[in-house]
């Protein structure tokens, strides 16, 4: 049985992961990225003038380009974030069932059904409202039933010459062509209609003996959009929610947008800015000082961005078709910012814990 573990890193998504190889198996990275070497994976580039980097990607990933069809029984994909971390042989001989299955994948570790991941994307702004909305639309209509199984693509095992796999494959890509790009969505409607007789590991793909995940490279956000969400996002076709436009002069930010539904509670996603402080939070040009945020701290008026998205939830009374209007100022800091900060989070500190002691004649 020729093996092949196979990743493809487009553009500067990822770096590619150092691995210990093993006799037997071949490692082979698939690029359009012609600054990527390598000492342990073969390199191969790759080019599709028609295609963006992440559907390039997606391809590689899902069809199994014929180069590998040609010279191996079974590919073992990782996603380019994904490491090495034990034997690949040991995961063949003892976890996967290769002589009973023509593929295997891992479930997903926190849902069991595509519907519940629609809203997770949407929620988490990982896909366009729209393309997430055809998608549930398709399966819908396909009468595609919840709580189906939903399965992690980070790592896969595949037989290269199952017709059912390359079907499900075939499938599979043009779904993810035509709906999302987010192939989570359609890779276990692809299976239900195509029939692979697949294995699912009860492992956690992210954490587990044989891989481990690390973060994509950190990309800066430009604020173009926020996803605001008019209440709580409970069906993807219910159209709560919605992407506003910001604009932006030199430092200082405007949305404007319009309530969808009554509600008590309105919820901003801006997506990911490091490094970053916000002041003059204005809401319908009102002071914002009550609201929960994700952002590391708040401190007299600032409000200190945290690594991951940022996430503003405002509580109120909202009439459907009321005018939303949300302002503030945003700029990026640097390490000397951020020492200028933390003397003057001490300082205040320091003077509110002395004025406690003469209050109550503390010693």
């Amino acid at each position: 049985m020729k093996v092949c573990v196979y990743t493809c890193i487009t553009g500067d998504y990822d770096h590619l992961k150092s691995i210990k190889k093993e006799e037997g198996i071949d490692y082979i990275c698939f690029t359009n990225n012609t600054s990527i070497t390598s000492d342990c994976w073969q390199i191969r580039y790759i080019e599709d003038a028609s295609l963006s980097n992440i559907l390039l990607a997606r391809k590689q990933k899902i069809m199994m380009n014929d180069y590998l069809k040609e010279h191996y029984d079974v590919t073992v994909w990782v996603d380019g974030a994904t490491e090495i971390v034990g034997s690949i042989h040991n995961f063949l001989e003892h976890v996967c069932d290769l002589e009973n299955n023509d593929m295997v994948v891992f479930k997903h570790s926190v849902r069991d059904c595509v519907y519940e991941e629609a809203k997770a994307i949407i929620h988490y702004r990982k896909e366009k409202i729209s393309n997430v909305v055809d998608t549930i639309c398709f399966l819908d209509e396909q009468h595609y039933p919840k709580h189906h199984g939903l399965t992690e693509t980070t790592v896969m095992v595949r037989k290269t010459r199952s017709d059912a796999v390359n079907q499900t494959m075939a499938q599979w890509f043009d779904l993810l062509s035509r709906y999302s790009i987010r192939d989570q969505l359609t890779i276990d409607y692809a299976i239900y209609k195509c029939e692979p007789i697949v294995q699912y590991l009860e492992l956690n793909v992210f954490d587990n003996d044989f891989f481990k995940w690390q973060p994509h490279n950190n990309k800066p956000f430009s604020f173009d959009t926020v996803r605001v969400y008019y209440g709580e996002l409970t069906d993807v076709l219910e159209a709560n929610c919605d992407d506003l436009k910001v604009v932006r002069q030199q430092g200082h930010c405007m949305i404007k947008g319009t309530c969808l539904k009554q509600c008590s509670c309105i919820e901003l996603n801006f997506g990911h800015f490091s490094n970053g402080v916000i002041t003059n939070l204005l809401l319908n040009n009102e002071p914002l000082s009550h609201f929960i945020s994700n952002g590391t701290l708040f401190f007299k008026g600032k409000l200190v961005l945290s690594n991951d998205d940022l996430i503003l939830k405002i509580n109120g009374d909202f009439s459907k078709d009321e005018p939303i209007e949300l302002s503030f100022d945003i700029q990026q800091y640097q390490i000397d910012d951020f020492r200028g900060l933390l003397v003057e989070i001490s300082d205040y500190y320091v003077y509110e814990i002395n004025s406690m002691r003469e209050i109550y004649h503390i010693k």
